[in-house]
């Protein structure tokens, strides 16, 4: 059964009840499958991230074209500039971008070498039967192309499978000649070694034969035969030697015992370490200037029984004491270790309204970001630190009592006062003291999201270790926590947890560093 074609339907916000009203009437069409975003994102999904790979995974994209989508700023232009980018991938007879007018607006220029359609006014009808003739031919298009690449698959994997075959083969045969080189090799030491054992016998046997005639020889001769005195003065000698012998030795030992006991072993003494009084509220400066909060040894609630599945089940886990950078990770400390050629540049100076953000000294005290989990691990390491476990994070912000947030259980909606989200852009690190955690950890919530050291794991927490759990021992992605500045809501509950490719950045995406006591 050939699959339905992929149609993506992007489009200002303003434009929703047109839009909605062709999505209605692809939806009839048993060969279409439309994109509506509305219809489409699920609750909790990161729409940014979901609308992206929706326009990667899209045959035909239809670009509704209006006042409000041409003259419009925002994510509606950065949409589009995404689905141009991927029409360049394409070949030029492939019909994949269609541009769809709602009113009588000017066509951007990079659009005009396209056939539009006007889907307003006379036109409407006719245009979508225009339309549905190109999304007809686009599909047979993909069939026979799709048609064309499992031949190709096929013939690969045919191949690879004879290869395999052959090699399998060659190596049989290997194995077998070198079974019966072996074979061949031990029957000959074997030979060999019943040789050597027959010779050695021999010689064995006649050096034997040799003491033995010795002997008969020697006992050919005879000594004379000695008198009863003599026999009994050599045996009084002999035993007077050694009663003397005896009492000299024995005087000896008594004298060496005495005079040189031997000495008893004496416990050596241990060396005394004094203990540091370490507590909540206890703080070091680290190489790069950053102050680290203490985080004290013991359990803490991790996870939520409330959030999403991926947080599930909620349970009890150990943590050892650690350090915790206070906030995260400035553009002034990163660009330091840029300058000592231990890290790279971040992918992009700018910040989402900002064009010169990092190397500005304005901006010197604001959170570095463009930055992936490659980097955040070079720049820790450069520091003498190292990136924080998940738990130690999600420890770090909601401390002991199971908290939702750093500050408590207070939904952020009702003071935004508490951390930077839905603020626009990055704030300067420890703006909002009053998101502080109950270690002294500033801005766990909001800012940007930031990097752990564990591999995401949707179902890790059904097995999680209770005691210092280090997180998968591998996966595709790694875990962000904290949200951002443009979230206001589930996203920065201290539990909430995400997923991003470890070579990924973005003007979202930060860091802080950690270390063992």
């Amino acid at each position: 059964m050939t699959r339905p074609l992929r149609v993506f339907l992007c489009h200002a916000s303003q434009d929703k009840p047109a839009v909605r009203e062709l999505y209605g009437r692809l939806k009839t069409e048993d060969w279409i499958d439309p994109w509506l975003d509305e219809e489409k994102l699920s609750l909790g999904q990161h729409w940014t991230t979901v609308i992206e790979d929706a326009l990667e995974n899209a045959d035909v994209v239809i670009i509704f074209l209006s006042h409000n989508s041409v003259q419009k700023e925002g994510f509606i232009q950065r949409e589009l500039n995404y689905a141009w980018e991927i029409s360049l991938e394409k070949p030029r007879e492939a019909i994949f971008l269609i541009p769809f007018r709602l009113d009588d607006c000017q066509i951007p220029r990079y659009l005009s070498a396209r056939q539009w359609g006007d889907y307003f006014g006379e036109k409407k009808e006719n245009t979508y039967q225009v339309l549905l003739r190109s999304l007809k031919q686009r599909h047979l298009q993909k069939l026979q192309l799709e048609a064309l690449e499992s031949a190709e698959r096929e013939k690969t994997e045919k191949e690879a499978k004879l290869k395999a075959e052959r090699i399998a083969n060659a190596k049989a045969k290997l194995v077998a000649e070198q079974k019966a080189q072996q074979e061949s090799f031990e029957s000959t030491e074997k030979i060999a070694r019943e040789e050597l054992k027959r010779e050695t016998t021999e010689k064995r046997q006649h050096e034997l034969r040799e003491k033995q005639e010795l002997k008969e020889k020697k006992n050919t001769f005879s000594l004379p035969r000695t008198s009863f005195v003599a026999r009994f003065f050599i045996i009084g000698g002999i035993a007077l030697v050694g009663l003397l012998c005896f009492i000299f030795g024995a005087n000896y030992l008594i004298q060496n015992f005495s005079t040189n006991p031997i000495p008893t072993s004496q416990p050596t003494p241990t060396s005394q370490f004094d203990t540091l009084n370490l507590d909540i509220g206890s703080t070091i400066i680290g190489e790069d200037g950053m102050t680290l909060v203490f985080v004290p040894a013991g359990e803490f609630t991790m996870g939520s029984e409330t959030g999403f599945d991926d947080e599930k089940p909620q349970h009890q886990v150990y943590l050892d004491a650690y350090w915790i950078d206070q906030t995260e990770v400035t553009n002034g400390m990163y660009e330091k270790c840029v300058q000592a050629n231990q890290c790279d540049s971040p992918a992009d100076i700018s910040s989402h309204t900002r064009k010169n953000y990092f190397g500005n000294s304005e901006f010197d005290n604001y959170p570095v970001m463009y930055v992936s989990w490659n980097d955040a691990i070079a720049y820790c390491e450069y520091v003498n630190r190292r990136l924080p476990t998940e738990a130690e994070w999600e420890k770090a912000a909601r401390g002991t009592d199971g908290n939702i947030y750093p500050w408590g259980n207070v939904d952020p909606k009702a003071n935004l006062l508490n951390f930077n989200g839905n603020q626009g852009d990055t704030t300067e690190v420890g703006s909002y003291p009053a998101g502080e955690s109950i270690y002294g950890a500033l801005d766990m919530a909001g800012n940007v999201w930031e990097w752990v050291n564990d591999w995401y794991d949707d179902k890790y927490y059904s097995s999680s270790p209770s005691s210092n759990p280090p997180g998968p021992t591998s996966g595709d992605y790694k875990v962000l926590h904290g949200g951002m500045w443009n979230d206001d809501g589930y996203d920065v509950r201290s539990s909430y947890r995400n997923g991003y490719d470890l070579a990924f950045s973005d003007y979202s995406l930060g860091f802080r560093c950690s270390r063992s006591p």
